[in-house]
Formats: C-alpha cells, sequence, structure tokens
C-alpha cells in the first residue's frame, strides 16, 4: 500500500472490499494462533483456518486505464 500513488485512497479501497469492511488485526490472527496451539484444538485436524476477513473472495479492481 506504501507504493501505491494514493496509500489512503487505496487502503480505504481494499477495507471497502472486505465483508468485515476492514482488514484483519494481529489480535485477530493471534487469537486464531492461541485457539490451535491450546488445549481447546486437539481434535481439529487437515481444517483450513482463514483468519483474513475475507481475502480469499476477495474481489480485485478493475486496472485503471
Amino acid at each position: 500500500l506504501d507504493a501505491a500513488p494514493h496509500p489512503v485512497a487505496e487502503r480505504a479501497a481494499l477495507e471497502a472490499r472486505q465483508p468485515h469492511g476492514r482488514l484483519v488485526t494481529a489480535d485477530e490472527v493471534a487469537g486464531a494462533i492461541a485457539y490451535l496451539a491450546g488445549p481447546h484444538s486437539g481434535s481439529t485436524t487437515g481444517a483450513v483456518l482463514a483468519v483474513d476477513g475475507g481475502m480469499h473472495g476477495l474481489r480485485l479492481r478493475p486496472p485503471r486505464p
């Protein structure tokens, strides 16, 4: 984002495309890591835990002319 011509506008556009309307926080990622490292995840196997706020379904912006 820092390399974009207008970083603030680019970040706002990225956040607007997120299902949550914002980017994932470090605390949210840490919570998922704590779960996976903790005792309650003992039966969690063969799963993908996407802590990405919907990034896997992100719609790309159309190229600018």
